[in-house]
């Protein structure tokens, strides 16, 4: 029994160049794209505003239990389509599907095609998602085989257990509308999925993701700056991953790289669950069995795993539940710590 966080997305990543973890579905017309029009917590979400089908979601190691969260603010859509899909080994369709009827105000539920249950918006005591430009947590629990709940800020709107729940789940997409698709805008913040094989049900949490860019070189810096010159953290501080242009590098294992990131303010009433280093990395040689940890100082270190290194950049993270000295995060250490790499594997 366990939880294992798949991927969690702030969107100030500037994660959509399509190879970056969070698999997209663009329209032909109309895509997903960051913006700091209405963002939910930092300075951006994701948006769209067209009328054109298109989604996002995450590919998953082949998995029956599974469950994820994220913010949502609309302006209503243009036409009825599928709002939620689960889609499992074998099927050329979803072998699960949330739909939203638009002019009935009403959610959906099909698996195998055949409408099982639904829900409609005026029935519930969820008014917000009513009300356009309201954010609210929408999140889901699929225990493979058995059961299936949606809920809107905590309270289960569709609570299913039957035949042809769906196990073996391949891929989860949200927002794949029909060809018209949203004829307003969509804005979706801090996303994340967990694997939860063997848990029993549990609301997802709704939880916000604060970006923390690096902005000072730490007190360990063994690795060497490209194009050389400057400090080291002007190489990896990008707004938007430029890959080889700027970057900083090591021939050596076990050699470390820190840094300083920019203090962070709590919203009121919110406190740190975790700290969650990450880097977009790659190995030099593709025949190495290079790796890196990622890891927290605070005067002692904190190391996460090994991670074999991808031979193109890809996203690396690791999960802190507490500080370096085994104290829950606050504000304060957090802002006193830093973050960074060491080289593992054959280098």
């Amino acid at each position: 029994m366990s939880v294992v966080r798949q991927g969690q997305y702030p969107f100030e990543q500037e994660w959509n160049d399509g190879n970056r973890g969070l698999e997209i579905e663009q329209g032909t017309q109309d895509t997903w794209a960051t913006s700091a029009v209405n963002p939910y917590t930092g300075s951006e979400s994701i948006r769209i505003s067209g009328s054109h089908r298109s989604g996002f979601g995450f590919t998953c190691p082949v998995t029956d239990d599974v469950r994820a969260a994220f913010f949502m603010s609309h302006a209503w859509t243009r036409t009825d389509g599928d709002w939620i899909q689960f889609f499992k080994s074998g099927q050329g369709d979803a072998g699960l599907a949330i739909k939203w009827m638009k002019d009935e105000y009403r959610f959906d539920l099909y698996t195998d095609g055949v409408k099982r249950q639904e829900f409609g918006m005026f029935d519930t005591p969820i008014w917000e998602f009513l009300q356009e430009g309201q954010w609210c947590s929408h999140g889901f629990h699929l225990l493979g085989g058995s059961r299936f709940v949606y809920t809107i800020d905590g309270v289960a709107m569709i609570d299913y257990t039957n035949a042809n729940v769906p196990d073996s789940i391949e891929a989860f997409w949200v927002g794949k509308l029909s060809s018209t698709g949203w004829g307003a805008s969509l804005s979706i913040d801090d996303l994340y999925m967990d694997l939860v094989v063997g848990e029993s049900y549990s609301v997802p949490p709704s939880y916000r993701f604060m970006m923390s860019v690096v902005d000072a070189d730490g007190i360990t810096q063994d690795w060497a700056g490209f194009p050389a010159g400057g400090n080291d953290y002007t190489k990896v501080d990008d707004a938007e991953p430029d890959d080889d242009d700027t970057c900083v590098w090591t021939p050596s294992t076990n050699s470390p790289e820190d840094f300083n990131t920019a203090d962070i303010t709590l919203p009121d009433d919110h406190s740190i669950v975790a700290a969650i280093p990450w880097a977009i990395a790659r190995k030099g040689d593709a025949s190495r069995a290079s790796q890196i940890r990622l890891r927290a100082y605070d005067g002692s270190y904190t190391d996460g795993a090994d991670q074999d290194l991808p031979t193109w950049y890809y996203e690396l993270w690791e999960r802190m539940t507490t500080d370096p000295s085994s104290n829950p995060w606050t504000e304060s250490n957090f802002n006193s710590a830093e973050f960074g790499v060491q080289s593992r594997g054959t280098v």
